[in-house]
């Protein structure tokens, strides 16, 4: 009862939130039923009172179930696309929004080369991840689609973004160790954009997103392939004295 009255988990967490509100009904119900049953017994308001609870938490779970990603248990595209369009019509000059999408990378080749329930165990230990991250920086999080994730946060400055991306690395490497995935290391790649007006749109704001993480691969790819001439280019230097000495 404590729980359902005040909840400890992230207030942004919609299923969570949907679930705790059918509890709290059927509890408040199930009181006055009795209430009522002992007030006009042999009534047969006792079975309707009973019927009546369970039929709405039926149907809230089933709206539950729509509204979160199967595999992860995050809120899905869906819960996404509201809430961000939701929060974008609040916007203004003293709430604004950052945005993070992420994805993980080199996905295809895991799930190539490992098989796609070893990348279903990738993508759970990311999302617990990206769920503990929005936990504790008060945020919303969903997957998107396929491996790519969303967090959504109020009033961020400047720099708290790469402080959240930094916390969120921490975490997927303690889920890799936690869930004895046979991996070296999953990395992510992140982009950010921010909204501090109520003219955006979800659209325009997910191209935004989809270029800054474009834009944080190439990056990566660029650093990887300089890395690597400049390994190669050691190494021929090394063989040329060699032979000249």
């Amino acid at each position: 009862i404590i729980e359902i009255l005040y909840p400890t988990k992230n207030k942004k967490d919609t299923a969570s939130s949907k679930e705790r509100y059918s509890l709290l009904v059927f509890f408040l119900s199930s009181i006055l039923v009795v209430a009522f049953n002992a007030a006009f017994p042999g009534t047969p308001i006792t079975m309707i009172g009973l019927t009546l609870p369970f039929m709405f938490i039926f149907s809230n779970l089933q709206a539950g179930g729509l509204s979160s990603d199967a595999l992860t248990g995050l809120n899905n595209r869906k819960s996404a696309v509201d809430y961000i369009t939701e929060r974008i019509s609040e916007a203004g000059e003293k709430t604004s929004l950052c945005i993070i999408m992420l994805d993980v990378d080199n996905f295809s080749y895991i799930n190539n080369m490992h098989g796609h329930i070893f990348g279903d165990i990738v993508l759970t230990a990311v999302s617990d991840a990206v769920r503990q991250t929005a936990q504790r920086y008060e945020g919303f999080c969903a997957r998107y689609e396929n491996d790519e994730f969303l967090m959504v946060f109020d009033n961020m400055n400047s720099y708290m973004p790469e402080t959240v991306i930094s916390f969120l690395e921490i975490m997927i490497k303690e889920q890799r160790l936690k869930k004895n995935i046979e991996l070296d290391h999953i990395g992510v790649s992140c982009g950010y954009v921010f909204c501090d007006s109520s003219e955006d749109t979800f659209n325009s704001l997910m191209q935004r997103a989809v270029k800054a993480l474009t834009t944080e691969k190439e990056s990566k790819i660029e650093l990887k392939d300089r890395t690597r001439s400049k390994a190669f280019d050691s190494a021929a230097g090394s063989e040329n004295w060699n032979i000249t000495h």
